[in-house]
């Protein structure tokens, strides 16, 4: 059976958990290059398929939806939106240039400026499209950012988000402006729109409870209060908004730490760091964004929610920074259901850890909580670059005495708009491999596209025992899924969907290369009698990973054009050109690797 050892570090722990924390700092992509998501807020005409410089990169995007991040190079790009389904030269509902510096990080959001008052509407320019540059600075533990776009056209030029009082916490937001930041602290608040060009700041829109966690960029857009049968022109003075969040940088040097609670039907909990409050009502299903922590110790406490910040803590935690992690800087912690009929429960436990020197000092490794018993692991994620054309997915096994589980496709994946490819390789596509509930992580990068139908089985027998539709996964980016039980034991399980924008480049992605001729053969060892693995075109883009000790073997990553499964082999080296950040590098620079 395989293990996922790389992203296996799995503790059990409940009162003291020493681990080792990273120290790297996570750095945009070298180069001339800047982030760009996208925001559909076309609330009154659904969802929309996005086109950027000609290309399709984002299909079906449903209203009030953030796309993930996406790498693109600094300078003048065509964005365009079009209702789905609709012909790439068909009239875009909204089309504008947008100019994206290097290193930078934006949000381009899609919203409705003209209403015909037709039913159904008239499509073509009815929209427009809003960029503005993020501010992803770090900030405080224990703070949030907010800022906020008001896009409602027909509605006061003037709007501010406020408490119930009318006291504002973002003051006199103008309509399509460029509005900065407030940072405040973590909570639930109660906020309201109020029309701020009046004296007496009448109420337009009471949103209700909005829960904001630490560390994290909150942009509120504002919009008409439409629904996709609601189209009328007399309406559009109503308005409402809807609120999309971003991780904020870490800290020099720190690291970035996500709580995810699928322990169902267990405590509710308000998560606290070295006593800050950074995440209230943390309930199953939930998690936070990233939260950047310094380099150094910290304390992580579990509450029951809305119990003072001095009271009993569930759990108590200890991170502690240790030189053997220093290149590891994401992290997750997971909140677990605990098993009662464990026969493990009070011991020792230390699963599949690549390190011996993570110790527990408590042997108890169970917290009791009012909905029963939950247990904690701390697993790294890895959300570095993925290869060029690539995704990474992830699968978490959250699903207490249940076997090992694989993610599946039944389908190989579509390329939006691109031609079908001349020899497809056919059948169904496993994208993680097996993964077990001890081991928490296991991942793939697979091949971008749109996978009509996702999966989940149990390991070995083929057994689907819950499904996704379609997914699409992105170049670039890295998808989570954490299976999870439902609150209904009658129910599938739940699958919580994570996406991450890959950042930073990981270091076995640093060479890439390409093939000096055609039919260049790849082999299991560095010598011509070796296995043979594959045979690769000259358009395969490679992944070099090093040389061999006299230079003449390099050992890359491939896609295998026979299985789509993603490989490691060994090359002549003198049929590969290798480049770093395109400029050619000397294969006798590369670093030394043998077989792994």
């Amino acid at each position: 059976m395989r293990r996922q050892g790389v992203l296996g570090l799995f503790l059990l722990l409940s009162l003291l958990l020493v681990s080792q924390v990273p120290t790297a700092a996570q750095q945009l992509p070298a180069g001339n290059i800047g982030e760009l998501r996208l925001v559909n807020a076309l609330t009154g005409l659904g969802n929309i398929d996005l086109y950027l410089n000609g290309v399709l990169v984002r299909v079906d995007l449903p209203p009030e939806t953030a796309s993930s991040y996406l790498n693109v190079p600094a300078g003048r790009h065509r964005l365009e939106a079009r209702m789905v389904g609709s012909d790439a030269t068909a009239e875009p509902v909204a089309s504008d240039v947008i100019d994206v510096a290097a290193n930078s990080v934006m949000t381009a959001v899609i919203y409705q400026s003209q209403f015909s008052g037709v039913r159904p509407p008239t499509y073509a320019a009815a929209g427009s499209i809003f960029s503005q540059v993020e501010d992803r600075n770090p900030i405080p533990l224990g703070g949030t950012r907010l800022t906020a776009i008001h896009l409602a056209a027909g509605a006061p030029n003037l709007l501010s988000v406020a408490y119930p009082s009318r006291a504002s916490i973002m003051h006199q937001v103008s309509y399509a402006q460029a509005y900065g930041t407030v940072d405040v602290a973590p909570g639930i608040y109660r906020l309201t729109l109020v029309d701020a060009a009046l004296p007496d700041l009448p109420i337009r829109y009471r949103a209700g409870e909005v829960n904001l966690f630490a560390g994290a960029l909150y942009t509120f857009i504002i919009v008409p209060d439409l629904q996709v049968s609601d189209r009328a022109p007399g309406k559009t003075d109503q308005v409402r908004f809807f609120v999309i969040t971003a991780p904020l940088d870490p800290p020099p040097n720190g690291i970035a730490l996500r709580i995810i609670h699928t322990a169902v039907n267990t405590d509710v909990v308000d998560v606290y760091i070295d006593e800050r409050l950074v995440a209230s009502r943390l309930s199953f299903g939930q998690f936070t964004t990233y939260i950047g922590l310094e380099r150094y110790s910290h304390v992580i406490a579990l509450r029951p929610y809305n119990t003072p910040s001095d009271s009993p803590a569930l759990a108590r935690l200890s991170l502690t920074l240790n030189a053997d992690n220093q290149s590891q800087q994401n992290w997750s912690l997971l909140l677990l259901n605990a098993s009662q009929n464990d026969p493990t429960l009070g011991q020792p436990v230390l699963l599949a850890s690549d390190n011996p020197a993570l110790v527990t000092d408590n042997p108890n490794r169970s917290i009791p909580t009012r909905g029963g018993p939950m247990i904690l692991a701390l697993t790294p994620d890895d959300v570095s670059q993925t290869q060029s054309g690539f995704a990474r997915v992830r699968l978490v096994h959250a699903l207490v005495n249940f076997p090992a589980l694989t993610l599946n496709s039944p389908s190989q994946p579509i390329t939006p708009g691109a031609p079908p490819p001349t020899n497809p390789v056919l059948g169904p596509r496993e994208l993680v491999p097996d993964t077990e509930f001890g081991f928490i992580a296991g991942e793939e990068e697979v091949p971008a596209g749109i996978y009509e139908q996702v999966n989940v089985q149990v390991a070995f027998s083929g057994q689907p025992i819950t499904a996704l539709g379609r997914q699409q996964l992105l170049e670039g980016q890295v998808y989570t899924y954490v299976v999870a039980s439902a609150p209904n034991p009658n129910e599938p399980p739940r699958i919580i969907l994570i996406v991450d924008h890959g950042e930073g480049i990981s270091a076995r992605f640093s060479f890439a290369g390409q093939l000096a001729r055609n039919q260049v053969n790849v082999r299991e060892q560095a010598t011509v009698n070796s296995a043979l693995l594959a045979t690769l075109n000259n358009n395969a883009g490679v992944i070099v990973l090093g040389r061999n000790a006299d230079a003449e073997w390099v050992r890359i990553r491939f896609s295998n054009p026979s299985t789509g499964r993603i490989q490691e082999g060994w090359m002549s080296a003198g049929l590969l050109i290798v480049t770093r950040q395109g400029a050619r590098v000397n294969i006798n620079t590369l670093p030394v690797v043998g077989n792994r």
